[in-house]
């Protein structure tokens, strides 16, 4: 099995309020494992010779095996146990932590760190909480590129194309690139940052 560091977590709703040790048995039940990601890709090719990577909110690990096979060190971060047990039984090389991403605190740091889909669930206080979090976990230079829900109209947990991008270059990341058009606005939800302080 992969390794799991536990820490002892109170509450486990947040933002939009999903149960997410619930979420984490439904992906399973229903995951089919990608066979490769543009996100993946793209980081590959921007530390072509590997690095660490943090998975921040990795759910049950889903592209550990992707992460691992492109060369990079990859430790998951997610407050569900329920998600990181299972994504440590089916990442046997994976480095997996329990912990709100607002409480990370890692003594080595990272050349990457990413986010699928993770922020999208998180109110903006929440999100001003995490991303000092991830931009402390990487060294000077390091990547960030996150995978989000962008809207035309703000919500709850949910930002426009130029709400994201002054939301994570507030804490210390300059924008280099965006894909992905959101299918049903138009507007890209894939995001490539690089730390400047």
């Amino acid at each position: 099995k992969g390794h799991l560091a536990r820490k002892q977590q109170n509450n486990m709703k947040f933002g939009d309020e999903i149960d997410w040790d619930n979420e984490a048995r439904r992906a399973y039940a229903e995951d089919q494992p990608p066979g490769r990601s543009e996100l993946v890709d793209r980081l590959a090719g921007l530390l072509p010779d590997g690095g660490r990577v943090l998975d921040a909110g990795c759910n049950i690990g889903r592209y550990c095996p992707l992460f691992l096979a492109a060369g990079f060190e990859y430790v998951g971060v997610d407050q569900s146990e329920e998600a990181l047990v299972i994504a440590a039984s089916c990442n046997p090389r994976g480095s997996f932590i329990q912990s709100f991403l607002w409480d990370m605190v890692f003594e080595k740091p990272f050349d990457a760190a990413v986010s699928f889909a993770v922020l999208q669930h998180n109110t903006l206080e929440e999100k001003e909480r995490i991303l000092p979090r991830i931009a402390a976990a990487g060294r000077p230079g390091s990547i960030f590129i996150m995978s989000e829900s962008t809207v035309l109209e703000e919500t709850r947990t949910q930002l426009r194309y130029d709400q994201w991008i002054a939301l994570v270059s507030r804490h210390g990341f300059e924008i280099l690139d965006t894909w992905h058009p959101n299918p049903e606005y138009g507007v890209h939800d894939a995001y490539i940052f690089q730390r400047t302080s």
